[in-house]
């Protein structure tokens, strides 16, 4: 079975690797191991980018609105969010903004929406309203993150 007859490439995932039965974790069985940890400034700016440009068109095509210093801040201080905490927050921030343009629930019916606009300041409101597993759980995700 070791003849590999195609071309198939087999992925799998892993948060706790230290529980897999240890004929699974040989050689020959996984080629490599590789580790994703959690998002630094960089990779957590590409993903609001990317969650925030489902929402707000000022994010289409690379553009940010945001200035260096709001957006220092909102990256700062999502420090130990996964990508899936940050979707959450800039979905949550739709939101947000959304019934903040129409406080009366009287979206208009029919018409066309004014665009929407997600200021830095909503992303971080809605950051204090989640608590990130990294920290909710830090002394597990750190015993994860020190395994490999």
């Amino acid at each position: 079975m070791q003849e590999r007859t195609s071309d198939a490439i087999v992925i799998a995932s892993v948060n706790r690797m230290e529980w897999l039965p240890p004929e699974l974790t040989r050689a020959g069985r996984f080629d490599y191991i590789y580790k994703v940890d959690l998002p630094n400034h960089g990779e957590r700016n590409t993903i609001f980018n990317l969650h925030l440009a489902r929402f707000d068109e000022r994010f289409k095509n690379g553009s940010d609105p945001y200035t260096h210093e709001s957006r220092k801040e909102v990256i700062k201080r999502t420090q130990r969010c996964v990508g899936s905490e940050i979707q959450t927050i800039v979905e949550r921030a739709a939101a947000t903004t959304f019934y903040q343009m129409f406080p009366d629930e009287n979206a208009p019916i029919g018409s066309v929406l004014p665009p929407l606009e997600i200021s830095p300041e909503t992303l971080l409101e809605e950051r204090k309203q989640i608590k990130p597993l990294a920290i909710r759980e830090a002394d597990r995700v750190e015993s994860m993150r020190q395994y490999c």
